[in-house]
């Protein structure tokens, strides 16, 4: 788990301990102190930090999936779901909206363009 602000990752772990979950913990901003390839990322976005960053965040993952990856999004449609879609697509070859539940979308992204060969 990765988290810029302090605080915030130092709860993240306290709830995975909490729930069993072993996880490891980076404090960075983004990505960029983060190993890996990763089969699965899993993300909700800190929207209000603006497209700028969120949309580097989502490059960053791209970047960071194995070729058979996913990265999972959850995002409100009121704070830009339809444009993180339409963006996510100029990055990943397959964007699913795989569920819509109280205003809030999870999607889906795999196969990043940026590993075509």
């Amino acid at each position: 788990m990765s988290d810029v602000n302090e605080r915030a990752l130092a709860l993240a772990a306290k709830n995975a301990a909490a729930n069993g979950v072993q996880a490891e913990t980076a404090q960075s901003d983004g990505l960029e102190r983060v190993e890996g390839p990763f089969d699965y990322i899993l993300t909700n976005p800190p929207i209000r930090a603006g497209k700028q960053v969120i949309y580097r965040l989502f490059a960053e993952s791209a970047q960071k999936l194995s070729p058979e990856g996913s990265l999972y999004i959850v995002i409100r449609k009121q704070q830009g779901a339809e444009s993180a879609v339409k963006y996510l697509k100029t990055i990943f070859q397959q964007v699913d909206t795989v569920d819509k539940s109280g205003g809030f979308w999870v999607i889906r992204c795999r196969e990043g363009k940026q590993n075509e060969v």
